[in-house]
């Protein structure tokens, strides 16, 4: 088995067969809003906090896009790239101490 790699001939390839459930794929995310020619993305909620190489960062989910979609923005990228929301201000997280190592 170590000398077997896996190579396919192209006759038996064949595309995938269209999806039997109606209505199972996802909408495409929305478009980025586009003010003074910059993208502009919409904030949804803010999940987690924390600190990486120094720098404050938050966890963002955006809007119109899934929880597997949500990714880390330092506060001052989120600042000038993203629409902010009365709803998704309230509930930011506290940034976790800067503390290294533990006390006992």
């Amino acid at each position: 088995m170590s000398r077997l790699h896996p190579v396919f001939n192209a006759v038996k390839l064949r595309l995938a067969p269209p999806d039997p459930i109606p209505g199972r794929r996802a909408r495409p995310p929305p478009p980025p809003t586009l003010i003074d020619d910059e993208e502009w993305f919409d904030v949804e909620d803010i999940l987690d906090s924390r600190f990486f190489r120094r720098k404050l960062q938050y966890k963002v989910k955006w809007k119109g896009y899934g929880y597997e979609d949500a990714s880390w923005s330092r506060w001052r990228t989120l600042r000038t790239l993203a629409t902010w929301s009365a709803s998704s201000t309230a509930g930011i997280p506290t940034p976790p101490s800067r503390s290294v190592g533990c006390s006992l």
